[in-house]
């Protein structure tokens, strides 16, 4: 089936839409023909897909019902959640920024669909959803490999892991980091482990299912039309933060996100954790902060980037960084240990910790502690990893949600307003006399006044 066809096909789909919709979905997509039919995709003409499109964002917008609607409507499900959750992925759609796919596969009870991706030279986003005749819901796990089925280095990948209504939208993402850039062409696995035709979220209540036996695995190229898109602005600047050296890399400016690369000194006295900032052009719009995807990412042992929504369809001819704030780690305050007789920490705690204690219940390690908000809404006083010795131990559960009725025998935990509660929890410590905790951030700051660095 050609990328003419598929579109037709989704054409045809958007036909049957409920009778409730009462021609909005036709006026709307001849006000977007008239604006949009001169645009080409990949290097065809596509004016009904440019108005398809663009018809789709701005019902889901302006008009709720439409967007429950597209919920019963196979194929366009994974774009309603791209428009309503991730603002970059919207404007993505409005531009005719999309490959199509449409590609299923079935084995035994389940048939999964790759329905489209949003892809450019730094991340790629693969839309997908999964149906059964016998389940209701199910969990899955997904990967990505290059071409030739191996392994990918130097990238962050996220999705899959929750629990989902059969049918549902589901999207993963993959993100390059340091100079790596999108290949032409990915393997995308999707392993369902577990299932259940009840709408229990109880364990007990879930098939495990053989992982071997229902991996789907989508062969997947990628246009160069997409992956050749990006802008990139050289910076080379050094600026000091809190007495902090920052050097100020990079940004880049991509369809689906943009980047502030920041590498730090080695000389400083603390860790940079995340920083807040917005882009602002000329007309005084701004970039916003990630809604729904990775906010940083590691390009090489010494820069990170920095992610925020993406300008890049503005097309403005000027941009200034704003650094508002950021999260740090204090070198000579990022160790605490605790006595696990009595759970207390010793020497002190950092400063943004309001109260910590380490406890040994049931073979397992608990990590209480709260702390107050940093710049991002999150918390200050998170442990990050444990170690006693050679031991180090980073796999954990963590809880976010204070429920007094899940806490150890005798603890009591009070959380004052403005600050925040984490519980981590280390399976099967072995262990009893004491663990080291390293905390991921111990205070924050922010800047009345931006710093302000000229980006083009």
């Amino acid at each position: 089936m050609t990328r003419m066809e598929e579109f037709e096909a989704l054409q045809q789909e958007l036909a049957q839409m409920p009778q409730e919709l009462d021609g909005t979905v036709e006026r709307a997509r001849k006000r977007a023909k008239k604006r949009l039919w001169k645009k080409r995709v990949f290097g065809v003409p596509i004016a009904g897909a440019a108005a398809l499109f663009a018809v789709f964002v701005v019902l889901v917008n302006v008009y709720v019902p439409f967007a429950y609607a597209c919920s019963n409507v196979p194929g366009l499900k994974q774009l309603a959640l791209a428009v309503m959750f991730n603002p970059s992925l919207q404007e993505a759609l409005e531009h005719d920024y999309v490959q199509p796919v449409v590609d299923s596969q079935s084995i035994g009870e389940f048939t999964v669909t790759v329905d489209a991706i949003i892809a450019d030279q730094k991340q790629i986003n693969v839309f997908y959803h999964v149906d059964s005749n016998i389940y209701s819901r199910y969990t899955d796990r997904i990967r990505f490999l290059d071409a030739d089925g191996d392994d990918l280095d130097n990238v962050a990948a996220s999705g899959g892991g929750m629990r989902k209504e059969i049918s549902e939208s589901s999207f993963a993402t993959l993100n390059y980091a340091g100079d790596d850039t999108t290949p032409s062409g990915i393997r995308f696995t999707i392993q369902l482990t577990s299932a259940t035709n009840t709408s229990s979220d109880s364990i007990d209540d879930w098939e495990t299912l053989d992982a071997a036996h229902y991996t789907f695995t989508f062969d997947l190229d990628l246009d160069d039309y997409a992956i050749s898109r990006g802008e990139i602005y050289q910076l080379d600047q050094w600026i000091t933060l809190e007495g902090q050296r920052l050097y100020l890399k990079s940004a880049e400016i991509y369809p689906t996100h943009i980047r502030i690369n920041v590498g730090q000194d080695e000389a400083n006295s603390a860790y940079l954790q995340s920083m807040s900032f917005y882009l602002e052009d000329e007309n005084g719009n701004r970039s916003e902060p990630i809604r729904n995807g990775t906010i940083a990412i590691d390009s090489d042992e010494n820069t990170v980037a920095y992610c925020q929504e993406s300008v890049y369809f503005l097309k403005s001819a000027h941009w200034t960084l704003h650094i508002t704030g950021a999260v740090w780690l204090d070198k000579d305050q990022q160790y605490t240990t605790f006595d696990l007789a009595t759970g207390r920490p010793d020497g002190l705690l950092p400063p943004s910790i309001y109260y910590a204690t380490a406890v040994k219940y049931q073979n397992d390690l608990h990590v209480l502690s709260v702390g107050r908000e940093d710049i991002w809404g999150d918390y200050i006083g998170m442990a990050s990893v444990v170690n006693r010795g050679d031991y180090v131990a980073d796999r954990r559960i963590t809880y976010n949600d204070l429920y007094e009725e899940e806490l150890p025998p005798g603890i009591r935990i009070h959380v004052p307003e403005g600050y925040c509660f984490n519980q981590m929890v280390i399976e099967n410590y072995p262990y009893d006399d004491f663990v080291q905790v390293r905390w991921a951030r111990t205070r924050t700051t922010t800047f009345d006044t931006p710093i302000e660095v000229p980006i083009k």
